[in-house]
């Protein structure tokens, strides 16, 4: 809401409102309407109050408030940028999440549809997130020989298969010389994997990639990305 006398009456307030919880909420309530349109324009589609898309929204607006300068010129326009971007990269992590598919129930698994994951590629901000550590982690497969899409057709099934390469995992990951052999060779150590823990050389060698993969996962920094295999890595410590 402008005042013709004062066009900068709202960017003054969101000044004044950093540090004073009832000006905040204030202006939060002043200025509702505007933060559901500008969720509603950034999604295409109606927002409802009490959504949650508009409490994501209020939170952008907030941050916006609490990184705003007066010099940075108009704070609606700077709210909107922020809400947008919030509200954006909140939707690609949703579709990033919804391609991870967690096997019994946290191991990883990858939707099969690479078309859609080509999309992962684009960024928002910086904001590290699912998506992020995506690309990261497909940069470190590439190095192996191998794409992140690969790991659809890697994944064990049956369960005896999946006890196997949760033990050679272990291996890796409670033995720093192997995973160390494994990173500067790219290569799985498969003879010393397997004279270690019995697991045959053909499921070694069957799900290579798939065993690298979690292996570099829980060894690496992927926040986003280890609650699928956290749970894997108590079961299979050795």
């Amino acid at each position: 809401m402008k005042d013709e006398k004062n066009p900068r009456m709202i960017d003054e307030l969101a000044v004044l409102a950093v540090g004073d919880e009832a000006a905040l909420e204030q202006l939060i309530l002043q200025e509702r309407t505007y933060i559901l349109a500008c969720a509603g324009r950034t999604l295409v589609r109606h927002i409802s109050r009490e959504s949650e898309e508009e409490l994501l929204a209020i939170e952008a607006f907030v941050e916006a408030v609490r990184s705003y300068s007066f010099d940075k010129g108009s704070f609606l326009s700077f709210a909107k940028l922020v809400i947008r971007r919030r509200l954006i990269d909140s939707v690609r992590k949703e579709k990033a999440m919804e391609r991870i598919i967690p096997m019994d129930p946290v191991d990883l698994a990858i939707e099969q549809d690479k078309n859609n994951l080509e999309h992962f590629g684009e960024r928002v901000d910086s904001d590290a997130g699912i998506v992020f550590e995506i690309e990261a982690l497909s940069e470190v497969l590439k190095s192996y020989g191998f794409s992140f899409f690969d790991l659809t057709a890697c994944s064990p099934k049956a369960e005896k298969t999946k006890e196997a390469c949760r033990s050679a995992i272990g291996c890796i990951v409670d033995t720093e010389m192997i995973f160390l052999e494994m990173k500067a060779k790219r290569l799985l150590p498969i003879k010393i994997i397997e004279k270690n823990t019995g697991v045959p050389r053909k499921i070694l060698e069957r799900h290579r990639k798939y065993i690298i993969a979690v292996a570099e996962i829980l060894k690496g920094e992927y926040r986003c990305l280890a609650p699928y295999v956290n749970s894997m890595k108590r079961r299979c410590s050795i």
